[in-house]
């Protein structure tokens, strides 16, 4: 291992997110870079994550490059899942690490501030990047196929160094550079998240990997699952260029979600087409709701995840 000694200062700051799930580990072990293959798509990005109760709170996941492929004006509203902030930023992030975020193939972002992590699944500039970190003075170490920057202490907020600036905040405290993708966490310990996955990660979790499953093969994706409430996820699917919006939960029957589902469609200012939604069991005891979009805008169902409307469709 090789190490540098230079950091640049910080500055603290964190508010507290967690679910019950699986127990959380503190410590980073070891880097390593996952080089074996995984199933494409949301399950397969997250059999790379460890399952923890922080980052099983909150899931987004987006297939970027499939998403370029589609109408702008469509999909603007789920055109950011999985970037979040870094989204509107891309262009200065750049020219300050040297990669471009919204530039990325596939994202995930897992758990909630201060304890969150991510992955921007690309093909690295790996000199130029690890040269833009260098040139930062950040912290380096070499090992298991790639190298991990330290930029500031855990969870700690420089607002006058180049990412506060940025307005990213504590985004890329971590950040670890591969040839194949660039993982980036506010800590070491939710950086090894995705660094040191181990045998139990998300798509193994009791809520999230059902609910996953259930959305099926999804481009965008947004799992809901806070602590003491009924977890949900919505996704969108293409299949053959068509669109549809999808909901997945629990708790209630499948006749009790095709009430919910009727009733929400005759309110002033329903989704649009709620009311033709399909309702139809998953395995897991889950419902799954399909909305068409027909020729209109695409992500409504994420939407109701903000809304807090996806829950009252399953409670």
């Amino acid at each position: 291992m090789k190490r540098t000694t230079r950091m640049i200062a910080p500055a603290l700051v964190g508010i507290a997110a967690l679910l019950g799930g699986c127990a959380a580990e503190t410590g980073a072990p070891a880097p390593t870079t996952t080089t074996s293959p995984a199933p494409p798509g949301l399950v397969g990005a997250l059999s790379r994550v460890k399952a923890t109760h922080e980052g099983a709170a909150y899931v987004e996941y987006g297939d970027l490059a499939a998403l370029r492929g589609y109408d702008v004006d469509r999909f603007k509203t789920v055109a950011h899942v999985g970037l979040s902030d870094l989204a509107p930023r891309g262009a200065k992030i750049a020219d300050v690490t040297g990669f471009d975020p919204t530039a990325a193939d596939t994202v995930l972002r897992v758990g909630q501030p201060p304890k969150w992590a991510g992955v921007l699944r690309m093909k690295v500039p790996v000199d130029a990047v690890n040269g833009k970190f260098e040139g930062l003075g950040a912290q380096r170490e070499d090992g298991g196929g790639g190298t991990t920057w330290t930029t500031a202490k855990d969870n700690a907020v420089d607002l006058a160094g180049p990412f506060g600036s940025l307005g990213v905040m504590a985004a890329f405290n971590q950040v670890r550079v591969t040839p194949d993708g660039l993982f980036h966490a506010p800590s070491a310990e939710t950086l090894g998240w995705f660094t040191a996955p181990g045998d139990l990660t998300l798509d193994r979790h009791p809520a999230v990997g059902p609910l996953a499953r259930c959305l099926g093969d999804v481009v965008v994706a947004v799992i809901a699952n806070p602590l003491g409430r009924l977890p949900v996820a919505a996704g969108v699917r293409v299949v053959d260029g068509v669109a549809t919006d999808v909901l997945c939960g629990g708790a209630a029957g499948v006749d009790r979600v095709r009430d919910n589902v009727a009733a929400v469609a005759a309110r002033p200012g329903a989704p649009a087409g709620i009311a033709d939604a399909a309702v139809e069991a998953d395995r897991d005891d889950l419902v799954r709701v399909v909305v068409p979009t027909g020729d209109g805008p695409v992500g409504r169902t994420v939407r109701m995840i903000t809304t807090g409307d996806a829950a009252s469709l399953f409670g």
